[in-house]
């Protein structure tokens, strides 16, 4: 569903189809050619594109993750890795499930490492303008993780697991384990089952408590302010307000994605950005952090009638609701 991905995938499936369907000489130079115009595309693209303000910059380098220079090593790692997997697969020979198996894996070869080449070319922080940093070419190794997840997996129900009930049993109870695990310690203070009775009132995580609070309290219309970088506080774990709340909330760090791809709402996004950051330490504060009055009349002006502050933040006026994290105060 995504119009990205969807153009990845069809750029992929007409590497597959020549792959799989042209005899070898019209495979290689082909799918050699495939890649080629991808890159090509990719160089008018970013030839073509207009010139970028200073501030839309800004906002677009908040994108780290746009930007190979920007990942850490074991990121890199995760682009290696999944093609030097799937180049051993890639170089066997054998019978038809194998053909596709090997032509399964020639795609996400090949497709990985146009994208892996096109973002090295193009995708640079330090380029004039940044088209093709917009269109985030490694999106495509999501098909290859699936390729590579499908083909690990075949592999695995093959030679190992076979028709024996008990190996699949165990098999995905240790990938069960595994992630369970990997659940507790990334999110714990969050429920791990999305049960109805236990998730009533948010469950236990005190934001998220918060959160359905203001659904069940608040007038629809009502625009509430938050710390703009409040999912990555302690304890809140990436709970959306939004989507959790059904209310409007003043744009804030995770609201850059779209910022970069509507350069017109730059500035909004900017404004949003200063009023709210360090927002967890009350309303005593200009937008900045400085001491002063001027954080409480700025937030009024752009259309905030709610605020959301950890309980211990000074507000300066009385709040509605609070829990043992976090308060929700009506701007007076």
């Amino acid at each position: 569903m995504h119009p990205l991905m969807g153009a990845y995938a069809l750029g992929s499936v007409l590497v597959l189809g020549t792959i799989l369907w042209t005899s070898r000489l019209v495979r290689v130079w082909g799918t050699v050619g495939l890649c080629l115009t991808a890159v090509m595309v990719a160089a008018g693209v970013q030839l073509s594109a207009p010139a970028e303000s200073a501030d839309y910059q800004r906002v677009m380098l908040t994108r780290s993750y746009w930007f190979l220079s920007q990942w850490h090593w074991y990121e890199w790692v995760g682009l290696a890795a999944p093609l030097m997997i799937l180049a051993v697969v890639a170089v066997r020979r054998g019978r038809e499930v194998e053909v596709v198996r090997v032509g399964l894996a020639r795609v996400a070869i090949a497709s990985g490492g146009t994208a892996i080449a096109v973002a090295l070319l193009f995708a640079r922080e330090g380029a004039a303008v940044h088209q093709v940093a917009r269109l985030q070419p490694l999106r495509v190794f999501q098909l290859v993780y699936v390729v590579m997840i499908l083909i690990i997996g075949a592999t695995l129900g093959e030679r190992l697991l076979e028709r024996r009930v008990w190996r699949w049993v165990a098999a995905f109870s240790l990938l069960a384990a595994i992630m369970l695990q990997v659940d507790r310690m990334a999110f714990p203070a969050s429920k791990y089952f999305e049960l109805p009775a236990a998730s009533e009132g948010g469950g236990g995580n005190r934001w998220v408590q918060a959160f359905v609070w203001i659904r069940e309290n608040t007038a629809k219309d009502a625009v509430f302010a938050l710390d703009a970088n409040y999912t990555v506080r302690d304890g809140e774990e990436a709970q959306g307000f939004r989507a959790i709340a059904e209310r409007s909330s003043l744009p804030d760090s995770k609201d850059g994605g779209t910022a970069s791809n509507r350069p017109e709402l730059t500035e909004e996004w900017s404004q949003g950005m200063a009023l709210q950051t360090g927002l967890d330490g009350g309303l005593g504060g200009e937008s900045g952090g400085k001491a002063g009055p001027g954080r409480f009349a700025a937030l009024k002006a752009v259309g905030a009638t709610w605020v959301i502050l950890e309980r211990d933040a000074a507000a300066g006026f009385g709040c509605a609701y609070e829990n043992e994290v976090v308060k929700v105060c009506r701007l007076p």
